[in-house]
């Protein structure tokens, strides 16, 4: 795990670094309070595109502080998805060119309603990584 340098007073970041290949596997962006008393937002740019999320400050630098330690275990593991390069078998993160064999899942009666998307990591760990 990377730590970067604030990108403004109100941001705080983080980059995962690939358990496989050493590469960045996703950065993890505080950007501040939102108009909701006591919600940050907090944006992740990984390897299924980018995502904003809303959660408590308390939680939001939580998250933030427990990837610049590199302890993905200090997050509590039902946030693990929201970071969609951590394996939640083994705790690893991985870049998007560590994974294998991406696959998109639809509603079987409406084929053009997404439903998820699963892939296979180093390890062998297969699991969904959007939704």
């Amino acid at each position: 795990m990377n730590d970067t340098a604030n990108t403004s007073p109100r941001q705080e970041a983080a980059t995962m670094t690939c358990a496989a290949c050493g590469g960045p596997a996703s950065t993890v962006t505080d950007m501040g309070p939102t108009n909701q008393p006591g919600v940050h937002s907090l944006t992740v740019a990984g390897n299924t595109g980018f995502t904003t999320l809303f959660h408590e400050a308390a939680l939001v630098h939580q998250i933030i502080a427990a990837l610049r330690e590199g302890d993905l275990q200090a997050i509590p593991p039902r946030y693990w998805l929201e970071l969609d390069c951590v394996c939640r078998e083994c705790g690893a993160a991985y870049c998007r060119g560590c994974w294998s064999d991406f696959m998109d899942e639809f509603d079987p009666d409406r084929p053009i309603w997404y439903e998820c998307t699963h892939a296979t990591r180093p390890k062998g760990h297969r699991q969904m990584v959007a939704d």
